[in-house]
Parts: C-alpha cells; structure tokens; sequence
C-alpha cells in the first residue's frame, strides 16, 4: 500500500514511479538464487503503515503481540513465487514485489531467497498510473 510516508521512503529508497504489482506479476524475467543477506535490509525499512506511523517487516517479529495477524500471513504466503527485484536509479537492487516472501524466507532461517530481476526497460509495462 502507498501512502504519503511510504511514497516518500520509495522516493527516498531510488524509485521514481509507482508500479502496479498485478503488472509486474506478468513480467518474465531470469529466475535465480541470491543470498538473502544482500536483500536483508528490506526488512529494516519502514514499507508498511499502521494508523500514524509506519513499520518494518522486522517489527512484525519482535512485535509479534502488535502485528500478530500481518505475522500469520506472512507465515501463509507460498514461497513457490520468487521475489521480484529491480535496480533502482542508483542502481542498488531493491524488492518491487516479494517483502513477505523475504520475512518468512528470513524468519525460516533461509540462506538463500529464489528472486526474478526486471529491467528497467520494463518500468513502461508495469507503471500506476
């Protein structure tokens, strides 16, 4: 979900556009493996908003008494799908669908994360207008 305060960390993060996730789903791309440390620090960004504040996927760990319900689906999601990842305008890989898939991949104690890279050719293609 974007709102103000998200919109503003994805400006901050190197993504200038917003993107349809139905879109991106469509997308072909290389499927491969990647460390799941070098996306780690997904998980330490505040993506996802709660009433006044947003919070991070980690917080959904260690505040499993708050966010119990985001805990349980992120537990559910079916980690089959691979996460997608683009490079961002400076260039650094970023997640563009996938942060729940991580969190469990993270909470299961993977070392290694199955991801699908996009083009930025493809920001056409999967853009919110």
């Amino acid at each position: 979900m974007i709102n103000k305060r998200n919109k503003k960390l994805i400006e901050k993060i190197g993504f200038d556009f917003e993107w349809d996730k139905q879109k991106v789903w469509l997308i072909r791309g290389t499927i491969k493996e990647k460390d799941l440390n070098s996306l780690k620090w997904h998980l330490y960004a505040p993506f996802w908003p709660h009433k006044k504040y947003n919070y991070s996927p980690i917080d959904v760990i260690s505040k499993r008494h708050i966010y119990g319900r985001r805990y349980s689906y992120v537990m559910d999601v079916d980690l089959s799908y691979p996460i997608t990842i683009m490079k961002n305008k400076f260039n650094k890989l970023v997640i563009i669908d996938g942060i729940h898939r991580l969190l469990k991949s993270y909470i299961l104690n993977y070392k290694k994360v199955k991801v699908k890279q996009i083009s930025r050719r493809d920001i056409p293609n999967i853009q919110k207008f």
